[in-house]
């Protein structure tokens, strides 16, 4: 039941050990990774795809991947975690100015590790492009939460402030889509995404189903 029906797993029980992390690969038996965790994550999530696309190539594919980061602990290959000069990164326009330091050594971290999602993200849009499926792919960008970065003088997500409970969602679909769209509706990722893709992909929404 935890594999939610999916026919290829990759995965374990949510942790935040971005390296070293334990995972399972269609099998009870547990491997340990020393890479960075969404490095190796995007490995396989183009392997997959790689996979599908020469087994069934007619078919269409499923694909979804949970990056871990940005998130708590501020761990990252030091390249990213040296991207960004805390002195140079810009603090929210409300952060009492008792936390500037603070906020700017966290931020300086946060967007580095921002970079590296970028960065594996970008991998997955240029495999599609490679491939010549960009244009009838439809990708999906959401996060599950925000972070307070010192506004208000608190960090982490547990309030109701917008910087923990605004999240990106942004959906990329050259085939039906023009880019550079911005709607002002309110959208909750967690109930509006499911019958979003079935509407999209021509499959019936139970009637149960809100959103």
């Amino acid at each position: 039941e935890q594999r939610l029906g999916f026919e290829t797993f990759v995965g374990f029980s949510r942790g935040h050990n971005y390296f070293n992390s334990i995972y399972y690969r269609d099998t009870d038996q547990p491997y340990v990774s020393p890479r960075y965790e969404p490095d190796y994550q995007t490995d396989h999530l183009i392997e997959f795809m790689e996979t599908s696309r020469q087994d069934h190539p007619d078919q269409p594919f499923f694909a979804m991947i949970c990056y871990g980061p940005p998130h708590v602990p501020m761990v990252a290959p030091p390249y990213y975690l040296n991207l960004y000069r805390p002195d140079e990164v810009p603090v929210r326009a409300n952060t009492p100015p008792d936390e500037e330091a603070e906020a700017r050594a966290f931020l300086a971290k946060y967007y580095g590790l921002v970079s590296n999602v970028d960065h594996n993200v970008g991998r997955i849009l240029d495999w599609l492009d490679y491939r010549k499926m960009a244009e009838d792919t439809m990708i999906i960008f959401v996060s599950d939460h925000g972070d307070m970065a010192g506004e208000h003088g608190r960090y982490g997500k547990k309030t109701y402030f917008e910087a923990s409970m605004h999240v990106p969602f942004i959906v990329r679909y050259p085939r039906l889509f023009a880019g550079g769209q911005i709607h002002n509706a309110l959208v909750d990722p967690a109930v509006d995404t499911m019958p979003t893709i079935l509407e999209l992909c021509g499959i019936p929404i139970p009637a149960a189903v809100q959103g």
